[in-house]
């Protein structure tokens, strides 16, 4: 058993010596975490003390200013006799008044000769640590009568103070400080004391206050009910409740008040770790002497303009918080060099996004008038060999149907042969029929133009189609348009209508609906010099003629005016490119909207005469 206990007292040891911890520091802290002079002290700790690797910092919060009472001390005593009995401090760092009050009268019991460093003492006097050579710090320092001076320079139309306190141990000490500086000022200011109210009365107190009235905010967290406010809860109850400007000798700017001469919690921290770092290096706590907190005037930006003061207003060498522009002011000369330098950098950018953007254009013009003029050498190529083509071809068609005609005057003919002659004659002139397609797509043939109605024309047409088309197509017209006269070739464009109605009848297999439309518009310059046809501004007859049929997809709208292109099974595709040739000889234009499973609308447009 004896052993076992010895194993275990090894094993403790040795994993305490993997830890390199072989240095221990106490932080006692007076307040609670969260409060900001604490938060603010322990980060100066920590950026201290914090890159020991050899030491462990060990930290308790007292929470003095919610309680604070002899029994409550009794029994942290207890707790920490019990907590730290078998740590081996070498120092312990004491944070403000009650810390430092709780180690001189437990620290020799709890610590016997642990050197002990404090810092945030308010008042602080060397008999306060007489008798115990083992404590070092930093003071607080104070200038109640300076601030008063500072008051009276920023606000000289104002002569009361309301000095706002609660009935704790650094509320006592600002009172003491007061009413020093009340005497050294009788003759200025006014000061009323206001300690330890109640929520109602602090707020029916505040706002009975006068128009000449300075708040001198010090340490209002209890209230008399035992209401526990943070900084910013106490502050903004005065703020909410008066208008009058609101001053402390402590560091609580960021928080409302408009400033004050105040020492930092960053400073205190900041020295009292330095002080254990030497300590921890072997200097003995009786040669570091105790010093004393350097006071700053300390301002909010935010706040000052609430009550017009200015920046040349205040203590040269201040300190100001949420000052706009504060680098812009102190570099004027560089950030106008820069200024500069980036506006000549954006003048640049612009040119060259402008001339990339022109040059840009010009490209895409270019290759759009390059894609025209081959597009249009192709249809001249194609549309030349088509009319060579269909004009041989129709000669030859001539001499077919002349003899078929003699043979179908004989009466001798068996009824089988009548039959074949038949054939003959149709199928002769369907293929005349694409002849007269493949002269109008090389613009071989001498179409003679006239005065037509176009109405007329549509009307004539539609009468054909309805003896050949299936029955289960249907037709539909609005012919609205005023002015339905055109110059053009009767059956020039009564082809191209029977060309997109047999097309439309084509892409509705099951039947439907064919809606042939008129109107007139005028077509402006822009309109025209954005077609791509060769068409002048001016009155135009439009005719649509739409489907609802199984559309054409996107992908191929731009291909179905080209010879040969067909997106039918079966067919020359040439009506598409006869149609576009016709409509580009009358001096007009065509296009097309489409949707797959929707239908197709074309949109013919003839100058009106």
């Amino acid at each position: 058993m004896k052993g076992s206990c010895l194993f275990l007292l090894f094993l403790l040891a040795s994993l305490s010596s993997l830890t390199g911890k072989d240095r221990n520091i106490l932080v006692i802290h007076s307040y609670h975490r969260g409060y900001h002079w604490t938060d603010r002290t322990q980060d100066s700790i920590d950026a201290v003390l914090g890159g020991r690797e050899d030491t462990e910092i060990h930290i308790v919060y007292m929470d003095t200013k919610r309680n604070s009472d002899p029994d409550y001390l009794d029994l942290l005593y207890k707790e920490y006799k019990v907590k730290y009995r078998d740590i081996p401090f070498d120092a312990v760092l004491s944070a403000d008044d009650h810390a430092l009050d709780f180690m001189l009268k437990y620290g020799d019991d709890l610590f016997p000769g642990v050197p002990v460093v404090f810092c945030g003492i308010n008042m602080y006097e060397p008999r306060r640590i007489a008798g115990h050579a083992n404590y070092t710090g930093i003071g607080e320092s104070y200038d109640v009568p300076g601030l008063f001076r500072l008051i009276s320079r920023l606000h000289p139309d104002r002569d009361e103070i309301a000095v706002i306190m609660d009935s704790t141990l650094s509320s006592e000490s600002l009172l003491r400080l007061v009413q020093e500086a009340e005497i050294i000022n009788t003759s200025r200011f006014k000061v009323t004391y206001y300690s330890g109210l109640s929520t109602q009365e602090l707020t029916h107190t505040l706002s009975r206050l006068g128009e000449n009235t300075i708040i001198l905010w010090g340490i209002h967290l209890r209230g008399r009910e035992g209401e526990f406010y943070t900084v910013k809860e106490s502050l903004d109850l005065i703020r909410a409740a008066t208008d009058a400007p609101v001053y402390s000798i402590w560091d609580v700017v960021g928080f409302g008040v408009v400033g004050g001469r105040v020492s930092r919690p960053e400073e205190q921290g900041r020295v009292a770790a330095t002080m254990v770092g030497e300590i921890l290096d072997g200097t003995d706590v009786g040669d570091i002497p105790v010093a004393r907190a350097h006071l700053v005037d300390y301002f909010d930006y935010a706040v000052m303009g609430d009550y017009g003061i200015r920046l040349s207003g205040l203590p040269p060498g201040s300190l100001v918080i949420n000052r706009p522009f504060a680098l812009l002011r102190e570099n004027k000369l560089l950030f106008g060099t820069i200024f500069l330098f980036i506006t000549a950098l954006l003048i640049i950018i612009i040119l060259l996004v402008w001339d990339i953007g022109r040059r840009k254009r010009a490209e895409e013009q270019l290759i759009q008038s390059r894609e025209q003029l081959a597009q249009s050498r192709k249809m001249d190529a194609i549309g030349q060999l088509a009319g060579g083509v269909a004009h041989d071809f129709n000669n030859i068609l001539t001499g077919i149907l002349g003899a078929a005609d003699l043979i179908h005057d004989e009466e001798h003919l068996s009824e089988q042969g009548e039959e074949y002659l038949d054939m003959i004659i149709s199928s002769s002139r369907q293929a005349a029929d694409l002849t007269y397609q493949l002269l109008a797509f090389g613009r071989k043939s001498k179409n003679q133009s006239e005065r037509l109605d176009m109405h007329r024309v549509i009307k004539d047409t539609l009468f054909i189609l309805k003896q050949t088309l299936n029955r289960n197509i249907s037709f539909s017209t609005r012919l609205s348009a005023a002015n339905s006269m055109v110059m053009g070739n009767k059956p020039a464009l009564q082809n191209v209508i029977m060309n997109l109605c047999i097309n439309g009848a084509q892409a509705m297999p099951g039947g439907g609906d064919i809606r042939i439309d008129t109107s007139s518009l005028f077509l402006d310059e822009q309109m025209c010099s954005s077609s791509d046809f060769d068409i002048v501004p001016g009155k135009y007859l439009e005719v649509g003629i739409s489907d609802q049929g199984t559309g054409i997809p996107q992908d191929q709208l731009e291909k179905i005016f080209e010879p040969f292109f067909t997106t039918k099974r079966k067919g020359s595709g040439l009506g598409l490119a006869a149609v576009y040739g016709t409509v580009k000889e009358h001096r007009g234009c065509i296009s097309v909207i489409s949707e797959e499973g929707k239908g197709t609308a074309f949109l013919l447009y003839f100058p009106q005469v």
